[in-house]
Parts: structure tokens; sequence; C-alpha cells
């Protein structure tokens, strides 16, 4: 990614039913035990399927947050840390790719 491109952090979670989980059983969905996956993209481009899917959108350039479905999130600087936190190879890369950002804070 050069500096004249954008930079977004997307995070996408999607649920699926436990191994041996019996999803049959009446009110599965509300008591019924869930596997959450979460996956994190470093895109230069919002594109309409992010938007669909994606739970979180974080527009790194302009520090703001563009999308959040989980009514949760305080700001850039969260899901940032987040990353940090849970993916530290990942970060590392990002953060040398945006080296010459300066976030518009």
């Amino acid at each position: 990614m050069s500096s004249k491109k954008s930079h977004f952090i997307v995070f996408i979670h999607t649920q699926k039913p436990a191994q041996g989980a019996r999803t049959e059983m009446p009110n599965f969905a509300e008591e019924g035990k869930w596997n959450v996956q979460e996956m994190v993209y470093f895109v230069d481009k919002i594109k309409s399927h992010h938007m669909d899917t994606a739970t979180v959108i974080i527009d790194y350039d302009n520090w703001k947050v563009v999308k959040d479905r989980t009514d949760s999130v305080t700001g850039p600087q969260q899901m940032l840390d987040h990353v940090q936190k849970h993916y530290p190879q990942q970060y590392i890369q990002f953060m040398d790719i945006v080296k010459d950002v300066t976030p518009k804070k």
C-alpha cells in the first residue's frame, strides 16, 4: 500500500454452532452453544461486501469508526489496541505500512 491509498481495518465476526451442539433443540438460537470466529483484514479500499459483512470498520487515515454493529466501540484506538494485543505480527506489519501516515485525529 502506498501512502496515497487509504488504510482501513475491517473486523468480521461469524458465528456457527459449537462442535457437537444439538441444533435441533428448541430455542437453540438463544440457548445453544456457539463458536465465534473473528477475522481481521487490512485493506486500502472498502468494498460493498465489507459494508455488508463487517462488524467494525476503522478508517485509520481519518481516525474514525466507519461502521460499528456492536455499539460498543469507543474509537479507533480501542480497536487498534485490540489488534496489537491479539494479532501482534499483523499489527507490526500494518504500522510499518502506515508509518508515514499521520491520522487526522
